[in-house]
């Protein structure tokens, strides 16, 4: 079964744009509840998740779903995350610490860290819901 469009909009609008979100990295599956595999910091710790928003919904340009993509750059530099970290996943939480994830996926472009950390440039994470059929567009 699909969504309507107008439910996934609104899916997306509350988990996405009604409030702080924050992205994860991960360097394998992070498993049902997106804990697994996060990326490390040098210190060997997991990184922290940083904010990032996103813009409104829209159709997908070649598939029945309708996705947001992200409005905002965000990076993490040489000293919050390892050098060497293969990044697979992410993650997307309602809240910096705890609280409720939201999306996960894999990532279309692997990227390995390097000295320098990585940088997720805006509209390169998309959250998309699939739809019964999408609008017209206008």
């Amino acid at each position: 079964m699909s969504m309507s469009y107008l439910r996934a909009d609104q899916a997306l609008n509350n988990a996405l744009r009604n409030g702080s979100v924050f992205l994860w990295l991960h360097t394998g599956d992070p498993g049902v509840e997106g804990t697994d595999n996060v990326a490390q910091g040098p210190d060997e710790n997991e990184i922290a998740r940083k904010p990032i928003s996103f813009g409104e919904p829209e159709n997908h340009p070649t598939e029945n779903r309708r996705r947001c993509l992200s409005d905002s750059k965000v990076s993490w530099d040489g000293e919050e995350i390892a050098t060497g970290e293969k990044i697979q996943y992410f993650s997307i939480w309602d809240s910096d610490s705890n609280g409720q994830v939201e999306f996960i996926s894999d990532v279309a472009s692997q990227e390995t860290t390097g000295s320098q950390g990585v940088t997720i440039q805006a509209g390169d994470v998309e959250c998309e819901i699939e739809v019964h059929e999408k609008p017209a567009e206008e």
